[in-house]
């Protein structure tokens, strides 16, 4: 059988071989991308977990040093003898509040930390998609090689032209390959993009209910009103830190996201 011959008896095949690996051509520089991206949040999920472990220890010893002047009878006595209440008052009220930011900080960086955790096993999900359509991609690509050597091994007087195109071919896959994984890289900040905006939202939403409940609270709103307050901001501030995560996360994909700076929410 000579070459035009084979060439049509498997041109079904072959379209459908073509149609296949085109499907799927996103998928290895897309897998590339999201190890990449798997790895810098794995690394910043260890971070942020040393740090967790670091504000733990301080707010330990905040609280320590709070109760210990909180709860001594001998001190607080001897201040009120000695005509230091104030100051001993003063000093009590500074190590309270130092443990209270103490205690702050830590949780932040806890919520920080479940949410890369959380993120990493989304992550790990896509990259296990992908892992299976890049097999699918190379099992289709091999089925190709062989049809191609099935039919074109050997002279091919038919087509002077085959090794010419063939390098042709290689050069558009590279070109191909190094444009989709700009595409993948833009698309995956732009998702990242998309839900440190949402974030943000609900970041807005609680503090404007935290500000209505503040108004009501000066009203003489009680107990209720001002944990509803407490509440609100402690929502905003999780909200806040998930966008600033997800925007950090935006940077490392494009070199076109930029920093949007801190976002603190105070407490009242």
């Amino acid at each position: 059988m000579n070459a035009p011959e084979a060439v049509l008896q498997h041109a079904s095949h072959h379209a459908q071989l073509l149609a296949a690996i085109a499907e799927l051509d996103y998928v290895p520089p897309a897998l590339m991308q999201q190890e990449r991206y798997l790895g810098g949040l794995e690394a910043e999920a260890k971070r942020a977990a040393e740090n967790v472990q670091l504000l733990e220890q301080k707010t330990e010893t905040e609280r320590k040093e709070h109760e210990r002047l909180r709860d001594s009878t001998a001190r607080r006595l001897a201040a009120k003898m000695t005509g230091r209440k104030d100051k001993f008052e003063a000093k009590a009220s500074k190590e309270e509040r130092e443990y209270v930011e103490a205690l702050e900080k830590a949780m932040q960086a806890k919520r920080q930390s479940a949410m890369l955790q959380d993120m990493i096993a989304e992550a790990k999900t896509v990259r296990a998609d992908l892992q299976g359509k890049a097999e699918r991609h190379r099992h289709a690509k091999q089925d190709l090689t062989k049809l191609y050597s099935k039919v074109f091994d050997g002279p091919t007087q038919a087509y002077p032209e085959d090794d010419q195109l063939e390098y042709q071919l290689q050069r558009a896959q590279g070109r191909y390959n190094e444009t989709q994984g700009v595409l993948n890289r833009e698309s995956q900040a732009l998702h990242l993009l998309q839900a440190a905006s949402r974030a943000l939202s609900s970041c807005y939403s609680n503090v404007q209910e935290a500000r209505d409940d503040s108004r009501w609270d000066m009203l003489g709103g009680g107990v209720m009103t001002d944990m509803m307050e407490r509440s609100e901001l402690s929502a905003a501030e999780s909200f806040a830190i998930q966008t600033a995560t997800y925007v950090q996360q935006a940077m490392l994909a494009s070199p076109y996201v930029k920093p949007i700076g801190q976002i603190n929410i105070a407490h009242g």
